[in-house]
């Protein structure tokens, strides 16, 4: 679920990501922003489709370009995004998973001595 929220917002809020991983990507006194191409892809059986291309570039305050485009930004946001989702759903395991068991042991030692003869 990650990698699908995470491919679908480097493209869609694209400046929010850049804006976000501008401080990790860029050198100091530059800012990220994201250009977009006119490309091609080609689907299952080959055909080539026309599609837009996403790369990030870090520029001056003068608007001199001082990293080339990229894009590596949209990879380092899913990966970000993935680590942030194990980690959640740790977290979640660990929160959930000790009071269901003590739970079910209950109800398990309950239902066994009324079974009892």
């Amino acid at each position: 679920m990650a990698a699908f929220i995470g491919g679908f917002t480097s493209t869609m809020q694209a400046d929010f990501v850049a804006r976000t991983l501008s401080p990790y990507l860029c050198p100091e006194n530059s800012t990220a922003e994201i250009i977009t191409f006119q490309t091609t892809s080609r689907d299952e059986f080959g055909t080539e489709l026309p599609a837009t291309g996403y790369e990030m570039q870090c520029v001056d305050v003068n608007g001199n370009i001082v990293k080339a485009p990229s894009p590596y930004y949209a990879f380092y946001w899913v990966g970000l995004l993935a680590a942030g989702s194990l980690v959640v759903s740790g977290l979640l395991a660990l929160l959930f998973a000790a009071p269901i068991g003590a739970l079910i042991t209950r109800l398990v030692r309950r239902n066994q001595k009324t079974n009892t003869f």
